[in-house]
């Protein structure tokens, strides 16, 4: 299994490298890839390959089970999209969490939640994952460029869209602006929280990436 938290380019990486593997991303995610979100994202930003073409996931009972017939775009004839029936993909549901309107349980144990993210781009997820015993991760990938936004030392950049407008590299900044404080509230519960400990890690914070370099592939955080 593969999860996208968004299909910008630099996120994706090379799909082709997992033809047998079940991708999940975002809802809204086909339909970007497909037409775009309006004339600053256009369909033409995107590649064609962002995901690859294989059949939705399923439940089975194993992963041998034979390959199913593709049901949106071409696959090839290897490819492989189901998922061990411990899975409850039946079940699957937003649900609230927290300060969160909208969370999935993805294996109904409490190990991964994914959590939607909408504001910088549609379809847009991040992830609450459990490492050890109440200690988790929040992957918050793309929900801000620098981690001094979170924390309000400073502001969402902008920038002239060359039309003598100031707009950031958002989707939708009032929307953005809402889930960072959404993130930043649950943050600040959990300080509170002598039960649990989450780690915030963003995909651009440099200090980060400087001090833990040891968890990177294929260390372990």
């Amino acid at each position: 299994m593969v999860l996208l938290s968004v299909v910008h380019w630099d996120y994706v990486g090379t799909p082709s490298d997992f033809a047998n593997a079940c991708f999940v991303v975002g809802s809204g995610t086909l339909h970007l890839l497909e037409h775009g979100a309006g004339p600053l994202y256009p369909t033409e930003i995107f590649n064609d390959d962002e995901l690859p073409a294989v059949p939705y996931a399923t439940k089975e009972e194993s992963y041998d089970a034979a390959p199913h017939a593709p049901k949106h775009t071409y696959a090839p004839s290897e490819a492989v999209a189901t998922l061990p029936s411990s899975i409850p993909v039946d079940s699957w549901a937003w649900e609230p969490l927290a300060n969160f309107p909208y969370f999935l349980d993805l294996f109904d144990d409490g190990s991964v939640f994914v959590i939607d993210s909408l504001g910088h781009l549609y379809s847009y997820v991040n992830l609450l994952l459990g490492v050890a015993g109440r200690r988790f991760i929040y992957l918050g990938g793309d929900c801000c460029h620098d981690p001094r936004i979170l924390s309000g030392q400073k502001g969402i950049a902008l920038y002239d869209d060359g039309k003598g407008r100031m707009r950031s590299v958002d989707r939708n900044m009032g929307v953005a602006k809402k889930k960072l404080g959404q993130i930043n509230n649950f943050m600040e519960e959990v300080k509170v929280n002598e039960d649990i400990e989450v780690e915030l890690i963003v995909a651009n914070d440099k200090t980060w990436r400087e001090k833990n370099r040891h968890g990177f592939w294929p260390g372990k955080l």
